[in-house]
């Protein structure tokens, strides 16, 4: 018998004992793909700046990096907007950014931008609104039919359209009033 088969022998085998000696615990999960979602550790932060300038071109990689926002984004609005008098963008971003520790950190940030133009001069307002927070999954085990616990599991995993839903519907409650605010600027 080769060195290969009876390495697959024993992994067999140990599997076996393994499971048979394992506690059996029925795992099911709340939804399709994740168990609850809490939203946890929610910070609202504000950012707000006015800029004056000849060409619009020349702030666009600072917009872009003190608001988080795709610099090909900033440009094109930019680029249509010079020609107007008035023009006012808002640009949404929500970010889920990788697990570690079991926790997701997912931010949601709005940001309104206001251009006016007035005898060849821009004056550029910028408002940011954004709520950042934690992800924490749960799954559900049940050892008997009245007893049921809550462990905390993988946050990695990927979520349904559902639940990112659900969780952007959350987060834009905490900023939408300020939102609301610099949209009427």
């Amino acid at each position: 018998m080769s060195e290969l088969a009876k390495c697959q022998k024993m992994m067999i085998i140990f599997g076996f004992l393994t499971f048979a000696n394992s506690r059996t615990l029925d795992i099911f999960r709340e939804s399709n793909t994740v168990g609850p979602i809490d939203v946890v550790g929610a910070k609202t932060s504000n950012l707000e700046r006015d800029y004056s300038t000849q060409n619009l071109e020349s702030i666009v990689d600072q917009i872009a990096n003190e608001f988080d926002i795709e610099r090909d984004r900033v440009q094109n609005y930019f680029q249509r907007s010079k020609w107007a008098s008035l023009s006012k963008q808002l640009f949404n971003k929500i970010d889920f950014n990788l697990a570690t520790l079991n926790k997701r950190r997912v931010p949601l940030s709005g940001t309104v931008i206001k251009i006016t133009k007035a005898n060849g001069i821009f004056s550029v307002n910028c408002r940011k609104a954004k709520v950042e927070s934690h992800l924490l999954v749960k799954y559900r085990y049940v050892e008997k039919p009245y007893d049921s616990r809550y462990y905390l599991v993988n946050a990695g995993e990927p979520f349904s359209g559902e639940i990112i839903q659900n969780i952007y519907n959350d987060l834009n409650s905490r900023i939408e009033g300020q939102l609301n605010a610099y949209k009427a600027i």
